[in-house]
């Protein structure tokens, strides 16, 4: 090809004027690098004709060793920018949700009630239905804590989800243990118990701030005989 070239310039060009070889040579290389780039040129052109407005945009956003023209990569792109983002926005939501783990797995779960001073608020509220009285900062926690055991001295907690957001974590639970002492008023069944609730935490500076629980109360005294069931009260009613 080069050889066709350079004998089709060599015969337009007047005899005083032929080029040497090596000027043949570069005019060689510039010509073919200009066509090259020309070439990638209108193959870039191309292929951005034929992409639509989210591939294109997508590509910029592809991070290496992904594809923005690949459905099943699509997938694994979408997740890893969603799980950046989320980073980003939520960098407490782990620690938030360490402290309520600490709560209910240490303090409920273990016994030590020296932890409540470390995650609880001086100024901490909790309502719950079987919140009586006065229920503020560490002390009145703690005291919420010992009425619990000694109605269910075997009283165990299981977290079944944590979900934070902001400032707030909400913990879906369930308990259950035995009714071996008095509780709210009703003397020990000696029968086991288990109901579900959810509390959620409003968390500020690595302390618990207020505290907002409900659970199946109705369904642990059902449990416990003190109130019958609804099949059972639909009955006693009929007769």
């Amino acid at each position: 090809m080069k050889k066709k070239m350079y004998g089709e310039i060599q015969a337009n060009l007047p005899i005083a004027q032929s080029p040497s070889l090596a000027t043949l040579r570069l005019f060689l290389l510039q010509a073919g690098g200009w066509a090259l780039m020309g070439s990638a040129v209108g193959s870039f052109s191309e292929s951005i004709a034929k992409q639509s407005p989210w591939e294109y945009a997508l590509q910029g956003l592809t991070p290496p060793g992904f594809s923005a023209h690949r459905p099943v990569r699509q997938v694994h792109l979408r997740g890893f920018w969603i799980a950046k983002i989320q980073r980003r926005r939520n960098p407490m939501s782990a620690a938030n949700k360490a402290i309520v783990g600490r709560l209910y797995e240490e303090v409920w779960n273990q016994r030590k009630l020296e932890v409540i001073n470390e995650i609880i608020s001086p100024s901490h509220a909790i309502q719950a239905p079987n919140v009586a009285g006065t229920a503020v900062g560490p002390e009145a926690y703690k005291r919420q804590v010992l009425r619990f055991l000694a109605g269910y001295p075997d009283l165990r907690w299981t977290i079944e989800d944590l979900i934070a957001e902001g400032d707030k974590v909400v913990a879906c639970w369930s308990i259950s243990g035995t009714h071996k002492g008095e509780y709210l008023g009703v003397p020990a069944t000696n029968k086991k118990v288990s109901v579900d609730g959810i509390t959620i935490h409003h968390i500020t500076n690595g302390k618990i701030m207020d505290s907002y629980s409900n659970y199946d109360a109705l369904g642990m005294m059902q449990q416990l005989g003190v109130v019958p069931a609804i099949g059972d009260l639909k009955g006693a009613t009929a007769r």
